[in-house]
């Protein structure tokens, strides 16, 4: 009886702790000084994407592919920029049970993506920034990229 009931309590921990959420796609993110431009943005972008972990794939005039491992999971975004904002989408996934019909992802991809967003806003030589709305307001926090592989705080 006893046996039964912690296999269950382990059961139940482990579905919670799997849950997936909404995925959210961050509105842009706009920069309203007069000294911005898309060099500086990409810059900001390539700089607070490696301060977070994140790998650069690719550069190009007026987007930034970028991935990430975070123990047995992979992410790959897209970082669309100009003159003016930049705006991170998803791309694909590995082992973050994604769901396109229902669009759902691992809980701890929308984390993820704040910190990155935050990482390239803090990267930018300018403050008038004015951040995406995201809509959500999970503060919990079980995982943050930051050099690729799991830190014991992470564990």
């Amino acid at each position: 009886m006893k046996a039964s009931s912690l296999a269950m309590v382990v059961l139940i921990t482990l579905l919670v702790g799997c849950t997936s959420a909404p995925l959210i796609d961050r509105g842009p993110t706009t920069i309203t000084s007069a000294s911005a431009d898309a060099e500086k943005i990409q810059q900001a972008i390539v700089n607070g994407a490696q301060f977070k972990g994140w790998r650069v794939v690719s550069i190009e005039s007026d987007q930034v592919i970028l991935d990430i491992y975070v123990r047995s999971h992979y992410v790959k975004v897209a970082v669309d920029y100009s003159d003016s904002q930049y705006q991170i989408r998803y791309v694909s996934s590995e082992n973050l049970n994604y769901n396109e019909k229902k669009a759902s992802i691992h809980r701890s991809y929308n984390r993820w993506i704040a910190y990155l967003d935050q990482a390239i806003q803090m990267s930018l030589p300018y403050s008038d920034v004015r951040p995406a709305s995201t809509g959500n307001s999970d503060s919990s926090a079980d995982i943050e990229p930051n050099s690729g592989t799991s830190t014991e705080a992470e564990r």
